[in-house]
């Protein structure tokens, strides 16, 4: 079933988050919260993954709390990457923490603190209209009796869209073929036109056989193609051919002259020009797909000291909250004696994005494993993400987390 708003919060804060809830559903708009709707047994993580997924919204109940809860990191880094709307509601005057900051940075906070019912009526007024300008915006799921009554020629809006940028990049592409072809018929019309106005052709014209010079018609020369490439026409008479003459020209004795001493070459400057300054974005995604490469390789490495220089001193490890350099260092020698053979590839980077002013940078990576220890062998497809810091420096791994694809 799809939610309008999920409903973020820590658990100390339920009983606000509840009221939240409350008013929400009593304006017509659709929550989703977990302490009502997970039932037992079930999956937190996959339910709460499902449920960002299915809403448009998010609302986060920010409060101390929440600040020191790993769980609602990872909510809001899954509701950041699959584009929903964040709302967060700050219960009190605290600063949120640099992790929350790289995902919270541009949003609107919404001031809640103490909470009072004019601040709740104001928050439930905002999302509602937000909620139904999306949906008049994004055309909404249709039931499936609107899709059984529904005319075959009425396409979404995304369809339209896609159909138009489609029209649009065709048509871009013959408009850029006609301007190739029209510039290549004009280059080859000029070419031509200066082949025909050749010098040479009107000579050879003026030797054809019948042309008259105002003087008494001659008999009719023959050609012959000598070796220094004239046109020439073979007398049989007693004076001397074109060939001849050229020939013995050649072979008359030439005056000798002064070699002339070598002109000093000249000088070239030897300064290298400035090398072209390169663009920050295209640097940092370099870092940043390097480190995170190096990082998926140092798995398989012998050298455990090489894998730790990749860590920094406290780091967010897989959803286990802050883990410091010793206690990754022994999770690392267990697993390594667990699987003393192990290769890792690295199958795609699919995503970086670096924020200069913190020098901090995210990366998606999919790498494929294959770990043994004797008859023993396991292997798999899995998304890492990664969380660098000081990029422009000498990154670091400060938040590692990751699920199995295949």
């Amino acid at each position: 079933m799809a939610h309008d708003v999920f409903i973020s919060h820590a658990h100390k804060d339920k009983k606000i988050a509840g009221a939240i809830c409350e008013k929400l559903e009593s304006a017509g708009v659709r929550c989703w919260i977990a302490e009502r709707d997970i039932s037992p047994g079930e999956d937190w993580t996959e339910s709460t993954r499902s449920a960002i997924g299915s809403s448009r919204v998010m609302v986060l109940v920010f409060s101390e709390n929440a600040n020191a809860s790993p769980h609602i990191e990872r909510e809001i880094a899954h509701a950041f990457y699959t584009k929903r709307h964040i709302i967060p509601v700050r219960l009190t005057n605290t600063l949120p923490r640099r992790d929350f900051l790289f995902y919270l940075g541009h949003v609107h906070w919404f001031d809640a603190f103490p909470p009072a019912e004019q601040q709740l009526d104001a928050l439930t007024t905002s999302i509602s209209d937000l909620v139904n300008a999306r949906s008049v915006t994004h055309n909404p799921i249709p039931s499936q009796n609107e899709i059984n009554t529904r005319a075959p020629s009425d396409l979404s809006d995304s369809w339209i869209g896609a159909l138009r940028a489609s029209h649009s990049r065709t048509l871009e592409i013959l408009k850029r073929v006609v301007i190739s072809v029209s510039i290549l018929a004009a280059v080859w019309l000029v070419w031509f036109i200066f082949w025909q106005a050749k010098p040479e052709d009107n000579d050879l014209r003026a030797l054809k056989p019948g042309s008259r010079a105002g003087g008494p018609s001659i008999s009719k020369p023959m050609y012959t193609y000598t070796r220094f490439g004239l046109w020439v026409p073979t007398n049989t008479g007693s004076s001397p051919s074109v060939q001849q003459t050229i020939e013995s020209d050649f072979a008359k004795p030439r005056p000798s002259v002064a070699k002339e001493a070598p002109s000093e070459p000249p000088r070239v400057d030897q300064t290298p020009p400035n090398p072209p300054k390169a663009n920050p974005d295209e640097t940092a995604d370099r870092l940043l797909r390097a480190a995170a490469t190096k990082y998926i390789l140092s798995g398989g490495s012998p050298s455990l000291d090489r894998e730790m220089t990749l860590y920094a001193n406290h780091v967010d490890y897989y959803d286990q909250g802050a883990k410091s350099a010793d206690e990754i260092r022994a999770d690392l020698s267990r697993l390594r004696e667990r699987w003393p053979s192990r290769r890792y590839e690295v199958s795609d980077i699919v995503r970086t994005q670096y924020d200069s002013k913190k020098d901090v940078g995210t990366v998606i990576v999919h790498y494929s494993f294959e770990v043994s220890n004797g008859a023993k062998r396991k292997t798999g497809e899995v998304e890492t993400f990664l969380v660098f810091d000081s990029v422009s420096k000498q990154p670091r791994v400060i938040l590692v987390k990751e699920h199995k694809v295949h």
